[in-house]
């Protein structure tokens, strides 16, 4: 059944996500139902998203965050509204186990392919700044996964402030973004995987 969810000052996309299906399985369905330009675009307050009630996904973290609104943007005071480490562990948590948790892969029917029995499992990982004006970091634990999010001063960083070669595991930020020493970041990662 299709549902609308008018946002809130200070929220993401990735928070109006979580509000609705309690996860991030139909980011990309939401921002395509809404009619919303990107993932990137933080939305307006007020703005309605039309999610399908019947595709929530965690019961337990959609009803809790119907209470609490999740809103990991600034507001206009400069005044952090949520945790950004707290809204990375609510994810984390639904995906990311010291276990493989399998996921059949998008758009797979799983029958008569070589990809039927491939699944996505994801892991989250942090990184502290050693250096002051760190850009180039190099994760080779990471090596052969995607990004899927990363947090950095509280609130998901855009895709365009950032570049990931999986194959070296080199995250460089780009447009004037560094991180302090001692800064911490917070990542989500993922891969397919049988």
């Amino acid at each position: 059944m299709l549902q609308t969810y008018k946002a809130i000052n200070g929220q993401s996309v990735l928070d109006v996500c979580l509000n609705t299906y309690g996860s991030l399985d139909f980011l990309f369905r939401l921002v395509q139902d809404s009619g919303h330009g990107s993932i990137d675009d933080d939305p307006v307050s007020g703005q309605e998203f039309t999610f399908n009630s019947e595709l929530v996904v965690d019961q337990m973290i959609a009803a809790g965050l119907k209470q609490v609104k999740l809103a990991t943007l600034y507001s206009p005071h400069g005044v952090q509204q949520t945790d950004g480490e707290q809204v990375l562990n609510l994810i984390a948590n639904r995906y990311a186990t010291s276990q493989a948790v399998g996921i059949p892969s998008a758009g797979n029917s799983g029958i008569g392919t070589s990809e039927a029995h491939m699944y996505q499992i994801s892991k989250s990982d942090s990184y502290t700044a050693a250096n002051e004006g760190e850009t180039a970091l190099v994760l080779t634990e990471w090596i052969g996964w995607d990004i899927i999010m990363i947090i950095k001063d509280i609130q998901p960083m855009k895709k365009t402030d950032y570049s990931w070669n999986k194959s070296s595991g080199t995250l460089t930020l780009r447009n004037g973004k560094s991180l302090s020493q001692g800064e911490t970041i917070f990542f989500l990662f993922s891969k397919m995987t049988q």
